[in-house]
């Protein structure tokens, strides 16, 4: 962190029934004041061979901080592998007075460029940071 600029990575793990995921992202975070911001990434897909590192998805992210409880992002991000673009929408609380743990909810829509309707999701996490 260097005044309002901040650079770090970040590495993701989902896990289903059936299979586990792993992410890993670069980014860079902007502190506009101390309400606004704006965060640019890029993420590999998930890391399972070394084709599949260059067909991330890249993302801009500006934040509007309600108190320091809330905030609300607006992400758009585009996929390289299959050129599709999606737009969310989401509502970030943070129970601590800390970073180590947050809640999300959000609601996004998908566009394909290859002429696929689009689609809609809601989604909903939790970040734990140790």
């Amino acid at each position: 962190k260097y005044k309002n600029f901040t650079v770090g990575t970040e590495s993701d793990s989902s896990f289903t029934a059936n299979e586990v995921k792993q992410k890993n992202s670069v980014y860079s975070t902007y502190e506009l004041n101390k309400k606004m911001s704006v965060k640019g990434a890029y993420t590999t897909n998930t890391v399972n061979g070394a084709g599949n590192q260059l067909q991330g998805t890249m993302a801009v992210t500006p934040q509007f901080k309600i108190n320091d409880k809330f905030s609300i992002n607006n992400t758009y991000s585009k996929n390289l592998s299959d050129d599709s673009n999606k737009e969310e929408v989401s509502l970030k609380y943070n129970p601590f007075k800390d970073k180590r743990m947050d809640f999300n909810v959000g609601a996004g829509q998908v566009q394909y460029s290859n002429g696929s309707p689009s689609s809609s999701q809601v989604n909903m996490g939790a970040n734990f940071r140790f």
